[in-house]
């Protein structure tokens, strides 16, 4: 039995996998505020999974980075916490390397050379990797300040207004591109909420002011991007998070690419299969929880 956590500054999920990775169960919280809190609601998510399937072989999780470094500034470090609190076996990644391993077919499409990994989600995040013969190392990751950016091109007119980050920046790149920001856009329109699922099913069915926002969205996607994909030169570019459960965002988003990005060609656009456990299930199929698996296998 596995027990993969992911979490982001919004929300907590965590699902319980049999040996055979199959979901038995899956479940999600709002995430509390303070880094103490986070702590003690992860080890509450753990005591309640245990009362109820005995104990795991292993526990993955996978943290953004805003989350890590609040995490660090209490050092509070949650893999190693658990590991001396429950004695299991736990690995800490991010969400890219976890979304990799939930999708390993993916790799093998990812050409070798750099690769811009993109994370829009209820957060937003930038990485940069190389892909060699042997996969994506670990090694090779380099985080890129993105969130916190001001979105290029800005214009009230043309992109609506925002409320104020809590960086007490203005028009930073996240408050458009996240998960929040697509639906807070919508909302400005057809003054109405509703959530990404929403927004696609909408635009699927043809729904006019959802096919505008979405366009408004990939817009501005596209150049929140092209300064890092113009400096990195990156031979691929992964999308993943809920709004990459959208089929067609990797060539609408390599349309909008063409109006900004003076290379030629473009990078290949890619986007990681989502659903809303996806990120939670890749935490417990890293290369450390495949290790502790077989130890646990041989023992």
């Amino acid at each position: 039995m596995y027990l993969g956590i992911s979490i982001d500054k919004i929300q907590l999920k965590a699902t319980v996998l049999d040996a055979q990775l199959n979901t038995l169960y899956s479940s999600q919280q709002s995430l509390a505020h303070t880094a103490q809190a986070v702590k003690q609601q992860v080890f509450q998510v753990v005591d309640n999974f245990q009362w109820i399937y005995s104990s795991f072989c292993c526990i993955g999780l996978a943290i953004t980075g805003e989350v890590q470094d609040q995490l660090e500034q209490h050092q509070l470090v949650l893999d190693t916490l658990i590991e001396q609190h429950y004695r299991i076996p736990c690995s800490q990644t991010n969400f890219v390397e976890a979304g990799l391993h939930n999708s390993p077919e993916v790799l093998s499409e990812i050409k070798i050379g750099d690769v811009l990994c993109v994370v829009v989600d209820n957060e937003c995040e930038l990485y940069c990797y190389t892909r060699t013969r042997r996969g994506i190392p670990q090694r090779t990751m380099r985080s890129i300040p993105w969130a916190h950016v001001a979105l290029p091109g800005y214009d009230f007119v043309l992109d609506g207004l925002v409320p104020a980050c809590p960086c007490n920046s203005e028009a930073c790149t996240e408050q458009f591109v996240c998960v929040s920001g697509l639906e807070r856009q919508y909302e400005q329109i057809l003054l109405q909420r509703a959530n990404v699922k929403e927004i696609f099913s909408a635009l699927d069915s043809g729904d006019p002011i959802a096919a505008r926002t979405y366009r408004r969205y990939i817009d501005q996607l596209a150049r929140a991007l092209t300064p890092h994909i113009e400096q990195n030169l990156p031979k691929s570019v992964l999308m993943l998070g809920s709004v990459s459960r959208y089929a067609p965002i990797s060539s609408d988003l390599r349309v909008a690419l063409s109006r900004y990005c003076d290379l030629s060609p473009l990078p290949t656009i890619m986007a990681l299969p989502y659903e809303d456990f996806s990120i939670a299930r890749g935490a417990v199929q890293t290369k450390p929880q495949r290790l502790a698996r077989q130890v646990r296998l041989r023992a």
